[in-house]
């Protein structure tokens, strides 16, 4: 079942029970400092993250895409776009979808202020499981422009607790990021 603020817990047969903490990417949702600037509209412009994937990562968690295997992908005539991973173990998943610019934007090359703006995820996002070992990530884009769309994973022990934290807080490595050309 999908959580109000956008992560989701899905079984499948296999379990891990040893995670190391890499020093990758992690979900911006764990630090209150991004909350804080979200929430009272004064966030600085979003940096782009890596397009691609984590191999190491993606090996770990027991995580394949499927359905795009290329991070960059450009939607003609539709808003959306079904990301399809098969998963190997149980894992917890967050996510972010940010919005860059508009295609216009790119080729006047013109600096614009709030140029990019992280998205209520999900309004946007729906992850719907497809079998013990797939889930797809459903995604419908507001309007035209370039976005990335990042998929934070971590496994879960068998009590059901993320094995990542820091400060309290949980925090989600980034394991693939895509590059989303809606025109």
């Amino acid at each position: 079942r999908t959580k109000s603020n956008g992560q989701q817990k899905l079984i499948s047969p296999r379990v891990s029970s040893a995670l190391t903490q890499p020093e990758q990417t992690r979900s911006p949702r764990s630090s209150s400092t991004s909350r804080d600037m979200k929430s009272s509209g004064n966030s600085p412009s979003i940096p782009m993250p890596k397009i691609g994937g984590n191999s190491s990562l993606l090996s770990q968690f027991g995580m394949t895409p499927i359905s795009h295997s290329d991070p960059s992908i450009t939607l003609h005539s539709t808003n959306s776009v079904e990301l399809q991973f098969q998963i190997c173990k149980m894992v917890d998943f967050s996510f972010d979808l940010t919005y860059h610019q508009t295609l216009s934007d790119l080729s006047s090359r013109t600096p614009l202020n709030n140029l990019n703006q992280r998205l209520n995820a999900s309004d946007y996002v729906t992850i719907k499981p497809n079998g013990g070992f797939n889930v797809i990530f459903a995604l419908n884009l507001p309007k035209p422009g370039v976005y990335t769309f990042t998929i934070y994973a971590a496994t879960i022990n068998p009590r059901n607790d993320v094995q990542l934290k820091t400060n309290g807080h949980t925090d989600l490595p980034a394991v693939y990021t895509y590059l989303l050309r809606y025109v």
